[in-house]
């Protein structure tokens, strides 16, 4: 697979209130791996490969509180952490990570934290 074989991705993305922000590059979904040392390419496991796949999908929402969610994954067990602004993003982070394939199960440990502006 080459980079021919996929369609050209935009270079940013609509964020929160009209903000850019840009795209990094899009991988093929059967070759999960990072740079390594020496710009080797290390495979990552199952679990790693699962908690990126989440959290680009949190990400991707459109919702900039949901950039800020963090997971673990046991198995195939997801558990989400952090704060949300709202019971309805709790729900929405809960919802995109489910929609993630190979997530079979999530723990959603989110807060609700509505933090007035000093």
């Amino acid at each position: 697979m080459n980079a021919s074989d996929f369609p050209a991705a935009p270079s940013t993305t609509s964020g929160y209130r009209g903000a850019s922000l840009p795209v990094g590059e899009l991988r093929p979904r059967d070759e999960p791996a990072v740079a390594g040392r020496a710009n080797r390419q290390v495979k990552l496991t199952r679990s790693q490969e699962l908690r990126a796949r989440v959290l680009a999908a949190l990400m991707r929402s459109g919702y900039a509180s949901l950039a800020w969610v963090g997971c673990d994954v046991h198995g195939d067990q997801v558990i989400l952490q952090g704060s949300v602004p709202s019971y309805h993003l709790k729900q929405l982070a809960q919802v995109f990570a489910q929609r993630v394939d190979g997530v079979e199960r999530i723990q959603n440990c989110l807060e609700v934290s509505r933090r007035l502006p000093a």
